[in-house]
């Protein structure tokens, strides 16, 4: 009897862990269906499901972690990644789940660490290898950068992200020639890239060659038409052009203000160029948006005070200007047009205060605005 019931006993007991497989490879089925259709919470949810069913398969803890990085849950996936290394220390795939996280989190030199280790375990790790790069290029290290990128190439020549990647670097490096050739090669190995071109179009202006700057960018335009900044970085190029082309430095920051209305240097270029026009009241509008976002720059406050000057919107061109000059005691200009403004206002006591604190600062202006007081 007692036989009977031992062999009772452990059919019972090989039945249970035979349910209990089943349905660790049920979820998993789930699991791999959901993520092959990029649902990627629902795989997740089911891989959790088969764990508790086998907390020790380790298969599954990175398949975890892969989807908790995909969530962007990185401290998460980190701490899956590192229940799967208790079990399996030589899974190179599980360090560059976690190096890929502290990447994300912006702790580079961790980062690092991760990938060195899954580098170590096989040295062919192109996820490793570029991990390895682009961490050195976010934490500022381009030299150390550079040897990895040059490693994958040997691995993968037809990289277009590794030949932008280098070109970005030694434009850092101010190597614009060498900067033109990777950034060429990017393009042929990946031709539909608006980042590559932008990179290339810059590289071009520090060339001093603006007519293939301006190429570049507009080819980042067509490709990526609601980036803005592909249309400012166009923009630039004739505001800070030895001509300054005042007319289509303002077509292209118009064009570019309708997808950014956030960017408080391009509504004080904008402003700079209206008033160069002699469109105050556009030039007021628009130097009005630059302060609002950024009211503590001198420059911006100056410019917008001009504005109103020529406006004859005196109160106010006082008001701004003085502000301007107490963001910068040696502001000369700011003071040059408060003394013009008390001047038109008809004050020449007060504009001939400002001419005394003029005088040691600007001789020339000083001279400038004695004369308009002694007309």
């Amino acid at each position: 009897m007692q036989k009977v019931f031992l062999i009772a006993l452990l059919c019972v007991s090989t039945f249970g862990v035979f349910a209990q497989t089943t349905d660790e490879k049920k979820w998993i089925e789930k699991a791999k269906s959901f993520k092959e259709a990029e649902d990627y919470r629902a795989s997740l949810n089911s891989y959790l499901k088969a764990l508790k069913l086998n907390p020790k398969n380790e298969e599954t803890i990175y398949q975890i972690a892969w989807l908790y990085n995909d969530l962007e849950v990185y401290d998460t996936a980190i701490i899956y990644v590192n229940k799967g290394l208790l079990l399996d220390s030589k899974d190179e795939r599980l360090y560059n789940e976690s190096g890929y996280a502290y990447r994300k989190k912006g702790s580079y030199k961790n980062a690092i660490g991760e990938y060195e280790a899954a580098y170590t375990i096989n040295s062919k790790n192109k996820i490793a290898i570029k991990g390895l790069a682009d961490s050195y290029k976010k934490n500022g290290d381009y030299d150390d950068a550079l040897t990895y990128y040059k490693k994958y190439l040997l691995l993968d020549e037809e990289n277009g992200d590794i030949y932008y990647s280098m070109g970005w670097i030694y434009n850092e490096q101010k190597e614009y020639d060498i900067a033109e050739k990777k950034l060429l090669k990017s393009i042929d190995v990946d031709p539909k890239s608006a980042e590559t071109y932008n990179e290339l179009g810059y590289c071009y202006s520090k060339l001093k060659n603006n007519s293939k700057a301006i190429y570049h960018y507009k080819k980042a335009v067509d490709l990526a038409p609601e980036d803005a900044i592909y249309y400012f970085n166009i923009a630039d190029i004739y505001y800070y052009s030895d001509t300054k082309d005042v007319d289509n430095a303002i077509d292209w920051y118009e064009k570019g203000i309708v997808y950014d209305k956030e960017d408080e240097l391009v509504y004080y270029h904008l402003g700079w160029c209206y008033n160069d026009k002699e469109d105050y009241t556009k030039a007021r509008n628009a130097l009005q948006s630059a302060v609002k976002l950024d009211g503590s720059k001198s420059d911006v406050l100056t410019e917008l005070g001009y504005a109103y000057y020529k406006l004859e919107e005196n109160t106010k061109a006082v008001s701004t200007l003085k502000k301007a000059i107490a963001k910068d005691s040696e502001a000369s200009l700011a003071r040059y047009y408060l003394g013009l403004t008390y001047v038109n206002q008809g004050d020449k006591e007060s504009a001939r205060k400002v001419y005394t604190e003029l005088l040691p600062i600007d001789k020339d202006r000083a001279a400038k605005l004695k004369k308009k007081i002694d007309n």
